[in-house]
């Protein structure tokens, strides 16, 4: 073999290795506090792998701690109403709050990239709880902090066993019209995504059900953030 095709050889190599880890690379994400983050890849994207906990906009413009609603102004909560629980679930934040929390680099996920991400997770065998592609709910979340449940596929049925992503979607419940709930037990995570001017959609897990689902709920509401890797997102701000 000449020294052209050696060479030829070693450039296609080195070409697949480095588009083999731009696949599998997704780098530490730090908030505007200093916070340190997980991350994940996913498919094609780069999740991070915890809540938001970060007491400030990326901007560094502080958001305001409460246990009021609003749908115009930017507000963040303690999971359950507890100071000591945001440091394992991260806080809940109104809609406006979520849209401006993410680091620069990352973003609040669109409803069409929660979709691309569930979907993955969903057309791969492995993550498939019975054989069934649409049980992606172990497969998302944590292995504790679970209600338990005697449901096949469910997040709280042998919750040990979940977590085969790496997403580790924790039950930090969410601040709701009538306040604090379901903590222990399910949690919801913002889109960037209008679906009216007073709503957005929302992702859902809940420790009884077998998947992740698409709601929509009020922005006034408290729920969690989890970001993506980019500069762009619908809803981003």
């Amino acid at each position: 073999m000449n020294m052209r095709k050696i060479t030829l050889l070693l450039l296609v190599f080195l070409s697949g290795a480095a588009i083999g880890l731009a696949q599998t690379a997704c780098p530490t994400a730090t908030d505007v506090d200093g916070n340190s983050y997980k991350t994940i890849v996913i498919g094609s994207q780069c999740w991070m792998a915890e809540n938001m906990r970060a007491a400030r906009n990326r901007s560094g413009r502080e958001i305001l701690l409460t246990e009021q609603k609003s749908d115009s102004t930017p507000y963040r909560y303690y999971p359950n109403g507890r100071v000591g629980n945001a440091k394992t679930y991260g806080y809940l934040y109104n809609w406006e709050a979520a849209k401006v929390v993410c680091p620069d680099g990352w973003h609040l996920p669109s409803d069409a990239e929660w979709t691309q991400m569930t979907e993955y997770v969903s057309s791969q065998g492995q993550y498939a709880c019975a054989g069934n592609e649409a049980n992606n709910a172990k497969a998302l979340a944590a292995t504790s902090h679970w209600k338990r449940c005697q449901k096949s596929c469910a997040a709280g049925n042998h919750p040990e066993e979940n977590n085969a992503t790496g997403f580790a979607v924790l039950p930090a419940g969410g601040f709701y019209n009538d306040g604090y709930g379901y903590f222990g037990k399910g949690t919801f995570f913002w889109t960037s995504t209008e679906s009216a001017n007073d709503s957005a959609y929302k992702r859902y897990l809940d420790y009884d059900t077998t998947c992740m689902v698409r709601y929509t709920y009020l922005k006034l509401g408290g729920g969690a953030v989890r970001c993506v890797r980019g500069e762009k997102g619908e809803g981003r701000s």
